[in-house]
């Protein structure tokens, strides 16, 4: 267990990291938008969604998971519909903004689905 200092220091360890190779460290997002497509190909699952912004035009964020077979043990399978409508919190990576990991999609009946990390298999 890392006490409240450790852990800031792992942090500004890691944002230095970060900041000498030019990479924005991964930043918390949240948006709402509609599911264009859902591909359940190995070694992970990849949930595109589309986001209006204020100025009117559309942009795309790839929200990335685990692998396709846990994905559909778990039932998620039938419940993540292209046309719906979800809202989306996760972590936006930081060398690429619109991929989004450790997302948790919110559907329009309330169910919350978690899904996972592509580079753990959760």
């Amino acid at each position: 267990m890392h006490t409240a200092s450790q852990e800031r220091e792992r942090e500004i360890i890691g944002e230095g990291n970060f900041k000498k190779r030019g990479i924005a460290p991964d930043t918390e997002v949240q948006f709402s938008g509609i599911v264009k497509e859902v591909q359940l190909v190995n070694p992970s699952i990849t949930i595109v969604v589309e986001v209006r912004q204020a100025t009117g035009a559309v942009q795309a964020y790839r929200l990335q998971g685990r692998s396709p077979k846990a994905f559909l043990s778990a039932g998620y399978g039938s419940l993540v519909m292209q046309g719906a409508t979800v809202t989306v919190e996760g972590l936006s990576k930081g060398d690429d903004p619109q991929t989004i990991t450790l997302a948790t999609v919110t559907l329009p009946d309330g169910t919350k689905i978690f899904l996972g990390s592509s580079a753990s298999g959760m």
